[in-house]
Parts: C-alpha cells; sequence; structure tokens
C-alpha cells in the first residue's frame, strides 16, 4: 500500500482528500492546532509549517506528498515565512526523504492589514 502525507489536513480540501484516499493510501497527515476527528487508521502528526525539522523524520518512506497547509489570515511576516519559506523547506525535506511526487496547492488568499 503506498503511504501519503497530508499537510494542511485539518482544510475543507484536506478532509476530502483523505476521504478519497483513506480506502487505498496509507495516511499521515499534518494537524497544526486541532485534533481532528479523523479515522484511528490514519497518523496524525502535530506540527506546522513553522518547524519542519521537529516532524519531518514522519516523511520518511512517504510515496506521495500532499502540500495543502498555508496561512491566509495572518501579517506579511507570517505569510512569508509560513507560505513561502515552509514550502520550500518542506521541499527540501521531500528531497532528504527522497519523496518523488508532491502535489503542491494553496489559495492565493490574503488578507492580512498593512498589504497594498
Amino acid at each position: 500500500m503506498k503511504k501519503v502525507f497530508i499537510t494542511g489536513a485539518s482544510s475543507l480540501l484536506g478532509k476530502k482528500l483523505i476521504e478519497t484516499l483513506e480506502k487505498d493510501y496509507s495516511i499521515s497527515v499534518l494537524v497544526h492546532k486541532s485534533n481532528p476527528n479523523f479515522n484511528p487508521k490514519i497518523k496524525i502528526v502535530k506540527g506546522g509549517m513553522e518547524n519542519i525539522y521537529d516532524w519531518e523524520e514522519n516523511l520518511s518512506e512517504i510515496d506521495i506528498l500532499f502540500h495543502l497547509a498555508g496561512s491566509t489570515h495572518a501579517n506579511t511576516e507570517v505569510y512569508q515565512k509560513i507560505n513561502s519559506e515552509g514550502t520550500k523547506e518542506l521541499i527540501e525535506a521531500a528531497k532528504r526523504h527522497d519523496i518523488k511526487k508532491i502535489i503542491f496547492y494553496l489559495l492565493n488568499l490574503f488578507s492580512g492589514s498593512g498589504v497594498s
């Protein structure tokens, strides 16, 4: 059975993706704050995009990485750290763990203050 890892698993899109994949894949998910009510077969990894090194060992033996996590309601600094730097670090971690397929999806929404 192929193994997948999903960031942003608590989002509506993440939950729908899990529903679609859970019958045919072994799933690990990254959750930032909440502890969603997922199927007990799903491995829950607590963490965030700002601390990838704390949980990246969970990427070992993963076949497909679905990257859905991102910040849309943050100031410019947080947005940059999570969406840009976090994604770059995640891709580097995926390379270190020899993940062959990355599927990336991020809504291009921003509603922070001080942005022109």
